[in-house]
């Protein structure tokens, strides 16, 4: 067990919690449903990102006639806001974690669904000055008039690890196939205890 895991004498039992936890499935068609993808890489960063900024992080769509805009929900203080944390996201995304420039075009990054969860945390042990700076920042979320703070991060190899087990958790959890049903999943503290409980913290492969 992790020595950053919350202490809780009163919690239900593990297989409780897990049954309360795990993703469910569904199929139904409505017009906005919260979802993460089977695609590991993207959801480990996702994790990686709550994990880190220690919030409630989901993954949303917005289906209109042609696209799906997505996008991310962070809960402040049991307020969603929404606006501007997609554009807090993808700088995170970009200076975090594919600091890697498409050889055709140097303005656009490589896509993260081309790097594994190996190649993601080779590049955060190689570059934890340059990602340490980065966190201090703390960015700010402005959304009407008001503006929040991220709570205070975690370290670069508490995210490391939990990215380890949270790859543990997706593999065993989530479906790999991309055929019709979605998957709805909602990374919070509590689920992030329940994986560092019981899924090992070391590089699967």
């Amino acid at each position: 067990m992790s020595s950053f895991q919350n202490n809780n004498n009163e919690e239900p039992s593990n297989e409780e919690n897990k049954k309360k936890l795990l993703p469910k499935e569904t199929n139904t068609s409505i017009k906005r449903k919260t979802y993460i993808n089977s695609n590991l890489d993207d959801t480990c960063l996702i994790g990686c990102f709550a994990f880190y900024h220690n919030i409630t992080v989901r993954r949303s769509t917005l289906k209109s006639n042609d696209h799906i805009e997505k996008f991310i929900i962070v809960k402040v203080d049991n307020e969603e806001i929404e606006e501007k944390v997609r554009v807090d996201f993808e700088e995170f995304k970009q200076k975090l974690f594919i600091l890697k420039p498409n050889a055709e075009n140097r303005t656009v990054f490589k896509s993260l669904q081309n790097i594994y969860l190996n190649n993601i945390m080779d590049y955060l042990i190689k570059n934890q000055n340059q990602i340490n700076e980065f966190l201090t920042r703390r960015p700010k979320i402005s959304v009407r008039r008001r503006r929040f703070k991220t709570f205070n991060g975690r370290t670069l190899e508490e995210c490391r690890q939990f990215g380890y087990a949270l790859n543990h958790f997706l593999q065993e959890n989530i479906p790999t196939n991309k055929k019709k049903k979605e998957t709805q999943f909602v990374i919070t503290r509590d689920l992030i205890d329940l994986i560092l409980e019981q899924y090992p913290m070391s590089p699967p492969f």
